[in-house]
């Protein structure tokens, strides 16, 4: 599909697939819509609007976490109240630092490792997600950093709310790096 508009003689155009194209296709969906009459799917189009020019989500590399978790509704204030309760805890408060979204998804962050400053600084990814919403739900936050072999390295914490309340953390995957000595 292609949209075109002229404004003083100046002609601009976007084209791509509804609701495929990343960035775009939201824009794209909408207009889809209204052409074909559907006022069920332009409304809920319209609630992902604005993923499509979320300077977070228009970043490089793009982080496809967050742009999954914006255009499939899994970024709410419940999971945004969740993710902040358990980045509180002291075993995450310890190492965060700013380096976790504040909402599901992913992002490029610098990792610092080697124990005391000024350590090691590693380029990664730091990503937050949250399953099981309204039941038992389980918050996990991941560093991810490239090894040898276009391969990576994951520190996991994660943290399931029993009863309302944060449960334990349990560490997975590789040590954390800002705790290597």
């Amino acid at each position: 599909m292609t949209v075109s508009a002229t404004d003083n003689g100046k002609t601009v155009s976007f084209s791509g697939v509804p609701d495929c194209d990343w960035p775009g296709g939201v824009g794209l969906a909408i207009y889809y819509d209204a052409a074909h009459r559907n006022a069920h799917w332009l409304a809920l189009d319209e609630h992902h609007l604005g993923c499509d020019d979320d300077p977070t989500l228009l970043a490089k590399p793009t982080p496809w976490p967050s742009v999954f978790a914006c255009t499939h509704n899994l970024w709410t204030p419940r999971t945004a109240r969740l993710i902040r309760i358990a980045e509180q805890l002291p075993p995450i408060a310890s190492i965060d630092h700013g380096l976790f979204p504040t909402e599901i998804g992913a992002r490029a962050c610098t990792i610092p490792a080697g124990g005391p400053m000024p350590g090691l600084r590693l380029a990664g990814s730091c990503g937050v997600t949250v399953k099981k919403v309204w039941s038992t739900p389980t918050v996990t936050f991941v560093e991810s950093w490239p090894r040898k072999g276009n391969k990576h390295r994951r520190a996991i914490l994660r943290m399931t709310f029993l009863h309302g309340k944060p449960g334990p953390i349990v560490h997975f995957g590789v040590g954390l790096p800002q705790l290597w000595s």
